[in-house]
């Protein structure tokens, strides 16, 4: 009577070489749906619009918007004479000699160091996409081979059970090749239940289901094939920004000077020809 261990290679027939080899990945996408998730991404264009009115008001002639001054004044209320006295004028808030071109550079800086942190942050979502990712794919890998391991159980637990109704083998041969298919069923189970928390992690980044049938490759996140690293980026950003702002401070030594332009007309009395000047 032979006995089962003649045939326990069996279970591990077909175990090897079931990976798909063709590379299912939609990382590109799942990464950009974690992104437009992202508040960041949401404060992104109003961001870079504050920059850009930033560097329009550094371009400006003037230091500050031009002020309008009116005012008037009379006896009216006390002699009633007649005396009348009114004033218009322009305020010009002039540059500082160095200002204007130091708060261009502040601007510049600022627009740098925004695109810097965008940079480090989608990185760090990247690396976050990328694990949740193949931590998945791997998952499913898992409950693909948990699969292929309890077909193979099965299928050698039933050509034992024949040949122990034959009596070609013991009893315990059957109760191990049983038993043996259980243990497939338990880790098959186990993957299954890995596969959904990995899959879960992931959908809690892209807000989107897990795709079935992942897609093809698909090129690498956009903005991931910078030159520097986006990290040394968003400090050379910081740090650039910071120096330009305490060049402008120090230029930024006194008030702002004014050019004024007014007219005044009055008069003393009632009937007396208004003074212009």
């Amino acid at each position: 009577m032979r006995t089962v261990f003649g045939i326990a290679p069996l279970v591990f027939i077909g175990f090897a070489g079931i990976l798909p080899a063709r590379a299912e990945t939609g990382l590109a996408s799942a990464f950009e749906q974690a992104w437009q998730r992202q508040p960041v991404a949401a404060a992104q264009a109003e961001r870079q619009r504050a920059v850009a009115a930033q560097l329009t008001a550094a371009g400006a002639w003037t230091a500050a918007p031009p002020a309008l001054e009116l005012g008037a004044r009379s006896d009216r209320f006390n002699r009633n004479q007649g005396a009348r006295e009114f004033d218009a004028g322009l305020a010009l808030p002039l540059w500082l000699p160095g200002e204007r071109s130091g708060a261009q550079a502040v601007a510049s800086a600022e627009g740098e160091a925004l695109a810097g942190r965008l940079a480090a942050l989608r990185l760090a979502l990247a690396q976050a996409v990328r694990e949740a990712w193949w931590g998945w794919q791997a998952a499913r890998h898992d409950v693909e081979l948990a699969v292929s391991r309890v077909a193979s159980a099965q299928r050698l637990r039933d050509d034992v059970a024949r040949r122990f109704q034959a009596g070609d083998l013991s009893r315990a041969d059957f109760n191990q090749a049983e038993g043996a298919h259980a243990l497939a069923r338990a880790q098959r189970a186990e993957a299954e239940v890995a596969e959904a928390q990995a899959r879960y992690r992931l959908e809690s980044l892209t807000g989107q289901p897990a795709p079935a049938e992942p897609p093809q490759a698909e090129p690498e996140p956009a903005g991931m094939k910078d030159t520097a690293h986006p990290a040394l980026r968003d400090w050379q950003g910081r740090a650039e920004l910071a120096r330009r702002q305490l060049e402008l401070a120090r230029t930024q030594s006194r008030a702002n000077p004014e050019l004024a332009i007014a007219t005044r007309s009055d008069r003393a009395a009632d009937g007396e020809p208004l003074d212009r000047t």
